[in-house]
């Protein structure tokens, strides 16, 4: 959080939406053919769909399902651009991270059928408690 703030308020962007929130989750089936090492690999991999701004992400299991939630900071560290996601192009990007992961498992073989992805903002002030949320297992990327 601290990390994150100290960019916002180098360029004055400490307002606003403070982070985007994106969740991706795996069917049932797809779930139970992958191992939390390759959802951390998985998980590290999209962060780096966007290079300009921090990350952090967590692998959840609370659901019955593994699923990943990540944080990005909205605000550029190198230049204090704001975020700019195309989620149809990110969703297709987030489906070749996991078919390239799982190819050799025999699983996830038409992503649109099983990942869920979602994705919002959140704000400043609520962003406590969504940290909060991701719970103790996360890394900063």
């Amino acid at each position: 959080y601290d990390q994150m703030m100290y960019f916002k308020n180098c360029y004055n962007k400490a307002h606003g939406r403070f982070m985007r929130h994106i969740i991706v989750s795996l069917s049932e089936f797809e779930s139970q053919n992958i191992n939390d090492c390759t959802l951390y690999l998985i998980a590290a991999e999209i962060c780096n769909l966007f290079p300009e701004h921090q990350s952090l992400f967590a692998i959840h299991h609370e659901t019955g399902r593994p699923h990943i939630h990540i944080a990005l900071n909205t605000v550029s560290f190198t230049d204090g651009a704001k975020i700019r996601i195309n989620l149809a192009e990110t969703k297709t990007a987030i489906g070749h991270i996991f078919a390239k992961y799982v190819s050799d498992q025999h699983i996830c073989s038409q992503p649109d059928t099983c990942l869920s992805f979602y994705s919002t903002y959140h704000h400043t002030d609520k962003i406590g408690m969504k940290l909060q949320d991701l719970g103790s297992c996360y890394s900063i990327y």
